[in-house]
């Protein structure tokens, strides 16, 4: 009895199920092909056998794959005990496996070597990428297959350096300092040939030296963004957790600063920018607005803070910890500006939350030499 597949719903729904594997099976026949994948065995084999800290490209055109020599195991055995192979991070082979061309060149762009390696495979060539933790991925006909998802090595230390969540307090520390530096602190302050101008546009009867010495503390417009995307950026280079877009936020995020997911991507962490001091006005011919502590940080900043952890609490959010971060660029220096604060001035529904939130010590920034 003939079967009518099309009229079959248990193998529709394996199709449907398999799709992916089969659509890439028949566009990439090369991957089904019994050489491809007994060099791929090889290679593991191999890479497991004789350990290495970098990583290594072998090219291979599709013809020598299609014409891989009878004796590959002992041909690739030759091969990882060549000193070029040592020595060299790309090796070009023939179908015996036969080194015909190297080089030592050091990538440090994860996506260039992707795309590199990716165009590369349109043009009837075949990379096998081994990287230092014994992964295996290939680049056929344009794409690129494998479980790794680093392909290059600074990006993989890059990447192990990074500190887990818990190691938030230490790394909020190393920021403290960074922000005495130049080249950082400069980035929030307005330049002196702005100052110079903005001394005619209000017509002071200082001097040049004089004003810029009198409103070197003056922050650029908007400077909570500044703040904000300066601290998101040195901690999303220093931690290894997932940071929440403003793209991919939920509703319920969108108004928090900095939401951060810690490594099992469930417990839930923000930090809540503020700043006091003085910026410029959005003109850029006057002096803008003006923030002191009270009552912008005590009680206002954390009464926000904790009907946010409330809020979120309520909507079965799993979060953990709430900061709040101050960025005190006043021209004084005066006492941190959460003092004065205890649990008294929350509102009595809030206050559970109170529990969850960190006032962290102020970030001190001073435009020490402007630029």
């Amino acid at each position: 009895m003939k079967t009518r597949f099309s009229q079959d719903a248990s193998f529709k729904d394996l199709l449907k199920r398999n799709k992916e594997e089969i659509l890439r099976a028949a566009m990439n026949g090369l991957e089904e092909d019994r050489n491809f994948k007994l060099i791929l065995s090889l290679l593991k084999a191999m890479s497991d056998k004789y350990e290495d800290n970098g990583f290594k490209y072998i090219v291979i055109s599709e013809h020598d794959l299609h014409n891989l020599t009878n004796d590959a195991d002992s041909a690739i055995e030759q091969l990882f005990t060549n000193q070029l192979f040592t020595q060299n991070r790309h090796i070009v082979i023939d179908s015996a496996f036969k080194i015909k061309e190297v080089n030592n060149d050091q990538h440090y762009n994860n996506n260039e070597v992707r795309r590199m390696f990716t165009e590369m495979s349109k043009d009837g060539f075949v990379i096998f990428m081994l990287s230092p933790e014994g992964i295996i991925n290939y680049f056929v006909n344009g794409r690129d297959g494998g479980e790794s998802i680093f392909f290059e090595s600074s990006t993989l230390h890059s990447f192990i350096s990074k500190k887990p969540i818990s190691e938030l307090k230490n790394v909020l520390e190393e920021y403290r300092k960074r922000l005495t530096l130049r080249d950082t602190y400069s980035k929030f302050f307005v330049e002196k040939s702005h100052l110079k101008s903005l001394k005619v546009d209000i017509d002071s009867g200082l001097s040049d030296e004089q004003f810029i010495t009198a409103y070197k503390h003056l922050l650029r417009n908007t400077p909570e963004d500044c703040f904000r995307e300066d601290l998101r950026l040195f901690l999303k280079e220093k931690l290894n957790i997932f940071f929440v877009s403003k793209e991919g936020m939920l509703e319920s995020l969108k108004r928090l600063d900095i939401v951060m997911l810690d490594e099992d991507g469930q417990g839930l962490y923000f930090i809540e920018v503020k700043w006091v001091g003085t910026s410029i006005h959005p003109s850029g011919k006057n002096i803008g607005t003006s923030f002191d502590a009270k009552p912008r940080i005590v009680p206002d900043a954390f009464i926000q803070s904790t009907a946010y952890i409330k809020e979120l609490l309520a909507e079965n959010i799993d979060v953990k910890l709430g900061y709040l971060a101050v960025f005190d660029a006043r021209k004084e220096d005066l006492p941190d500006t959460g003092d004065g604060m205890s649990v008294d001035l929350i509102p009595e529904e809030h206050r559970s939350a109170y529990y969850r939130h960190i006032k962290l010590d102020d970030f001190r920034v001073k435009n020490v030499h402007p630029n």
